[in-house]
């Protein structure tokens, strides 16, 4: 994903649903077509995921090399969200989960 995004200087930055978790793991698998088991739309940053609750188109503002990584900082030009009443995918200590309603009696 990388080389493209370098070559156009933008991305789309979408924020994955509770319902989401097999794309996740999907999107961090290497050697295959990332993008081919879910649906995207067409976004100015680049494609977003299409039934993600949140997209942020970005340009690239700067890179900073970290050992065997690169970090990527975004300038956002334009956001995006819809409510589905499924909240965000959340990733934490190794496992995936997701956000509930607290309800204070």
């Amino acid at each position: 994903t990388w080389p493209r995004i370098a070559a156009t200087g933008r991305f789309c930055v979408s924020v994955l649903a509770s319902h989401h978790e097999d794309a996740c793991r999907g999107f961090a698998r290497r050697g295959h077509d990332r993008f081919a088991a879910v649906e995207t739309v067409p976004r100015a940053g680049g494609p977003g995921i299409a039934d993600a609750i949140a997209w942020i188109d970005c340009e690239i503002e700067a890179s900073h090399e970290a050992g065997d990584h690169l970090i990527v900082v975004g300038r956002v030009l334009d956001l995006d969200a819809h409510d589905d009443g499924r909240g965000p995918l959340v990733f934490y200590r190794g496992a995936y989960g997701s956000f509930a309603e607290r309800v204070i009696a």
